[in-house]
């Protein structure tokens, strides 16, 4: 579920590379363990597909590397209860590895922000 329209990111790769990514808006107002998910650096290098944010880590192209966050108060209109996991790409490996076990964090929607905790994390893959 989104609130608005994708917005261009810069995703950057386990090898450094910055690509293309699309993302919600929402998407880079995580924050787990005080740590932002923030665009990565650029320059977009050019000749390389976009990193992608859903299908199968089996698809071919830049598989985003993603955590996965409940919510653990308030939640969200149209949201799954504190039961759902929501699924996000992490735009920078550094803060993909700042990410673990017992953190715990914000997650901004519409101008409101919502309590969540680190539920897991899927590493990128390039096929």
């Amino acid at each position: 579920m989104s609130a608005g329209a994708y917005v261009n990111g810069i995703y950057v790769t386990d090898k450094n590379i910055a690509v293309n990514i699309s993302v919600q808006p929402e998407t880079k107002s995580l924050t787990l363990n005080s740590i932002g998910n923030a665009d990565g650096v650029g320059p977009i290098q050019d000749g390389l597909p976009s990193a992608k944010v859903s299908g199968g880590k089996r698809d071919i192209g830049i598989n985003a590397r993603k955590v996965r966050i409940a919510f653990t108060g308030a939640v969200p209109d149209g949201y799954i209860g504190t039961n759902g996991i929501l699924t996000l790409p992490v735009l920078t490996k550094t803060t993909w590895d700042a990410y673990e076990k017992q953190t715990t964090g914000t997650y901004t929607l519409n101008a409101v922000t919502y309590p969540v905790e680190f539920v897991g994390k899927t590493p990128e893959t390039i096929n």
